[in-house]
C-alpha cells in the first residue's frame, strides 16, 4: 500500500468529522492539495497534531510525498517546541492549515526516514524514535492480520495520533479501507458517547487508564450491539479492571485484545489470543506476525528457562534514535530491539512481563523516563529523586515546595496532578554502595499514600 489508496477504496468513507463524511477519493484530493504546500521530498517538517482532518491529511501528504515528519502534540509547550526546532532544524512547521517556513536550509536525511516520534511523551528531551516507511507498512500489515478489521468497520479515535498506539489505529484502518471517526474528547465526555451511538462504532482502543475510566462509567454492564471488539496496549492493566472486561468479553462474545508494544517497534510487538484472556491473566501473548521474541541474560546469552530481558526482532523495529538533525543523515541496519523489560515464557510459547530493567513507568499510556524527570527538576534547581509505578509518579525532594513541584511537573509532563505524588525528605535513602535506594524510596511512598 505505502499509503496510496487502491481504486476500490475511493467510494468508501475514510473519516468522519463531526457530521461530515469524507470518502477516500475526497481524502486523496485533500492530500494532493496539501502536498503542494509542503516542502520538497526529503526536507524535514514538524507537524503539530490533534485528531483533526487537517492533521491526518498533512500526515498522509507527508508520507505520500516522502517528506520526513516529526509528530508532536498540538498544545506542546512552546519552549520545548523551540528546543526541538533548534536541534532538528525543520524546513517547515505545520499547525493545522498553517504552513510556516522556518528558514532552516535543507540537510541530508536518510531517504528511509518517514516519521519521528517522542520516546517518552514527556520531559523535553530531543531524543526521537525514527521510523521508516517499511516500519509503518510492516506493523500495519501485521496488526491487520490478527485484528478482525473489515472495510465496513468504523472506529473512533480515543488516543492522540502523535502517540504510536493512536497512530497505528488510524494506519490499520486506512490499510483495510475502513473508517475512523475523528474525536478529541475523552471517554468521560457526553459527546464521545453521542458519537459512539450515532456512528455505530465497531471497535475501541485504549490504554489502561481508558479502561479504568470506562469501568467507573460502568461500561462493562452493557452490551453495545455495534461494538465488535476492544483493544488495549500502553501498559499493564490492573487485575480487577482486566477481570471486568474479560467478563464483559465472555458474556457478550466480543473479543478483548490485550497487546504489548513500544514506539521503537512502531507500535505493537505482541498480542494475546482473546480466548486465553482469563486463562493467562497478565500475559502479553506471542509476537505479532513477522516478528519473534527471545530472552537473554545480563551477558546477552539466550535464556531457555526462567526470566530474562525480552528481545524483539522484526521488520517494524525502528531505524534508530536521533537527538538532532545530523543524526538523521544515515542509519545502520537493525532488526532487533532490547525492550528493557524482563519476561518469562510459558510452555505454550506465551510471554509474561515480570518487571523492567530500565527506569521507566507508564502513566496513562505514556512512557516516562524517571532519570529524565530528575534531570528536568535539577535544571530547575530542585534536588529530587524519582521512582514510581504504572500510573503514579513518586517524587522525593529536599529543596522546594511539594505543591509547586507537583504543579510544575504536571505542566511539564502534561499529566494530571493526581498522578504525581511529592514527598519532602531531609535526605534520600541510600544503600550500602551509597547509591540512591530506589526500592526503599518507593516503600516510603507506598507506606504513606494518604499523606502525599
Amino acid at each position: 500500500m505505502y499509503w496510496q489508496f487502491p481504486p476500490e477504496y475511493h467510494p468508501r468513507i475514510a473519516f468522519v468529522v463531526e457530521q461530515t463524511c469524507y470518502t477516500y477519493s475526497q481524502l486523496q484530493q485533500l492530500i494532493e492539495e496539501a502536498q503542494d504546500k509542503l516542502p520538497g521530498q526529503g526536507e524535514l517538517a514538524i507537524l503539530l497534531c490533534s485528531n483533526t482532518l487537517n492533521t491526518v491529511v498533512n500526515y498522509l501528504a507527508c508520507l505520500q510525498k516522502k517528506v520526513p515528519v516529526m509528530l508532536l502534540q498540538r498544545d506542546i509547550d512552546e519552549a520545548r517546541l523551540a528546543k526541538l526546532a533548534t536541534e532538528f532544524q525543520p524546513h517547515m512547521l505545520i499547525r493545522e492549515a498553517d504552513y510556516h517556513l522556518t528558514g532552516y536550509t535543507q540537510a541530508e536525511i536518510d531517504p528511509r526516514v518517514a516519521i519521528l516520534l517522542s520516546t517518552s511523551g514527556s520531559t523535553g528531551t530531543a531524543k526521537q524514535v525514527v521510523l521508516s516507511y517499511d516500519n509503518l507498512q510492516a506493523n500495519a500489515d501485521a496488526i491487520a492480520q490478527y485484528l478482525p478489521i473489515q472495510d465496513s468497520d468504523i472506529t473512533i479515535t480515543t488516543l492522540p495520533c502523535h502517540y504510536s498506539y493512536g497512530l497505528s489505529v488510524i494506519n490499520t484502518h486506512l490499510l483495510k479501507g475502513a473508517c475512523c471517526v475523528l474525536n478529541n474528547d475523552s471517554v468521560v465526555s457526553a459527546n464521545f458517547w453521542t458519537l459512539l451511538k450515532e456512528h455505530k462504532i465497531s471497535s475501541l482502543a485504549g490504554v489502561p487508564y481508558t479502561y479504568e475510566m470506562l469501568a467507573k462509567l460502568r461500561f462493562h454492564q452493557k452490551e453495545y450491539p455495534h461494538l465488535k471488539y476492544l483493544t488495549q496496549a500502553g501498559g499493564r492493566m490492573k487485575h480487577e479492571i482486566l477481570e471486568l472486561f474479560a467478563d464483559w468479553s465472555g458474556k457478550y462474545n466480543k473479543p478483548f485484545y490485550v497487546m504489548y508494544g513500544q514506539t521503537e517497534a512502531t507500535a505493537r510487538m505482541a498480542w494475546l489470543d482473546p480466548e486465553l484472556l482469563r486463562q493467562k491473566t497478565g500475559a502479553i501473548g506471542r509476537a505479532i506476525p513477522g516478528g519473534q521474541f527471545t530472552l537473554i541474560n545480563d551477558s546477552g546469552a539466550p535464556v531457555i528457562e526462567g526470566e530474562g530481558e525480552l528481545v524483539y526482532e522484526g521488520p517494524n523495529v525502528m531505524l534508530g534514535y536521533a537527538s538532532g538533525r545530523a543524526e538523521l543523515a544515515s542509519f545502520a541496519p537493525q532488526s532487533k530491539l532490547k525492550t528493557g523489560d524482563l519476561a518469562r515464557k510459558d510452555g505454550d510459547g506465551d510471554y509474561f512481563i515480570t518487571g523492567r530493567i530500565k527506569r521507566f513507568v507508564k502513566v496513562f499510556g505514556l512512557r516516562i523516563s524517571l532519570d529524565e524527570v530528575e534531570k528536568v527538576l535539577e535544571a530547575n534547581d530542585v534536588s529530587a529523586k524519582v521512582t514510581g509505578k504504572d500510573d503514579l509518579l513518586y517524587v522525593a525532594i529536599i529543596s522546594g515546595e511539594a505543591d509547586e513541584v507537583r504543579n510544575f511537573l504536571s505542566k511539564a509532563l502534561t499529566l494530571h496532578v493526581s498522578t504525581i505524588k511529592v514527598m519532602k525528605l531531609d535526605s534520600f535513602p541510600v544503600n550500602a554502595n551509597q547509591k540512591t535506594d530506589y526500592p526503599a524510596l518507593k516503600q516510603l511512598f507506598e507506606e504513606s499514600q494518604g499523606n502525599v
